[in-house]
């Protein structure tokens, strides 16, 4: 049993690493929901109003191409105490606004990277490397999509 004074792993505030500052974190419901409304009232168009708030990993993606316009958030990851997971906004290559998440740092550190540095909006593909020195293990990645890559109709890359 834990000790009375001891805060359960859900009450822990964890700070996000220095390379991810300058993203607001949200960490609180009422926060999120503040956070959705103020991105609704700042649309400044009816396609970026009406697009699909629903969310899907970026590891659904991979092979995909997506201008990535901005970081909107950090949330602290319910899986693992400590981590953060980004949400996205992104551009299909058909023109569909859409959010996507990623906890992958090496994704997440690259668009944090290229937001800092004023890059984004800017147009990338999303990968998947298996892991050299770990068997079975992969990372996800965003890389610039080549001059003329699309993605493919069934989202498998070329």
């Amino acid at each position: 049993m834990a000790h009375p004074d001891t805060p359960a792993a859900a009450e822990l505030v964890y700070e996000p690493p220095a390379w991810l500052a300058g993203i607001p974190v949200i960490t609180d419901v009422d926060d999120l929901v503040e956070a959705a409304v103020a991105r609704i009232m700042s649309a400044t168009s009816p396609e970026s109003l009406l697009a699909n708030p629903e969310s899907a990993g970026l590891r659904d993606h991979v092979g995909e191409c997506f201008t990535f316009n901005v970081i909107t958030c950090l949330l602290p990851s319910a899986i693992r105490p400590g981590d953060y997971y980004g949400l996205i906004e992104a551009v299909t290559d058909d023109g569909e606004i859409v959010s996507v998440t990623t906890g992958s740092p090496y994704a997440l550190g690259r668009l944090a990277k290229a937001q800092t540095e004023g890059w984004l909006p800017r147009r990338m593909r999303v990968v998947e490397l298996e892991s050299a020195t770990h068997p079975g293990q992969s990372s996800l990645w965003v890389v610039d999509a080549p001059k003329g890559f699309s993605t493919p109709e069934d989202g498998e890359p070329f």
